[in-house]
């Protein structure tokens, strides 16, 4: 494994890209929160999130994974740049331990604020045909004349079935 150092990463303003795929019936977009570039020209796409990494944002992570996958595939296809890390940094309130600190909590005018720590969770890359094929799925689903069958008591499924129902009118 080749050791990352993070001293000497340049921040990269992220951009909206752009990827056509499935002979243009698809196209993928989306924007990295952040990029840090290594000296020899890769890059690490970071995104960060506003909350303490909990057992419901664990059931997320799969979500996320997959978010952060499709930016580096489109970093790698629209850019032509090597990814070779991802993280999700969450960024965990502070605010049960500030309640009790006067250190933590101040009050300035009509503000709270609080403290944070960071947390860094890695992400697994997956292949780029990975991507692809998942952006396929979707794809297919979404352009089928009828929802795919729904799972009792899925949000997911429902919100979906719901788009179908709206999109017919």
């Amino acid at each position: 494994m080749v050791k990352l150092n993070f001293e000497s990463i340049r921040h990269i303003v992220p951009k909206s890209w752009i990827v056509s795929s499935l002979d243009g019936h698809c196209t993928l977009k989306g924007i990295a929160d952040a990029i840090w570039k290594f000296p020899e020209g890769s890059w690490f796409v970071v995104d960060y999130k506003l909350a303490s990494c909990t057992d419901k944002q664990e059931r997320l992570s799969l979500l996320y994974h997959s978010q952060l996958n499709a930016y580096a595939y489109l970093a790698e296809k629209s850019q032509g740049k090597s990814v070779i890390g991802l993280v999700l940094l969450y960024f965990e309130p502070e605010y049960e331990d500030a309640l009790h600190n006067d250190q933590l909590l101040h009050r300035t005018r009509e503000r709270f604020m609080f403290g944070f720590r960071c947390n860094a969770v890695p992400v697994e890359m997956q292949p780029l045909y990975r991507v692809e094929g998942l952006c396929q799925k979707i794809c297919h689903i979404l352009s089928s004349p009828v929802p795919p069958q729904r799972k009792a008591n899925c949000s997911s499924c429902k919100a979906l079935a719901d788009w179908f129902r709206k999109r017919r009118y």
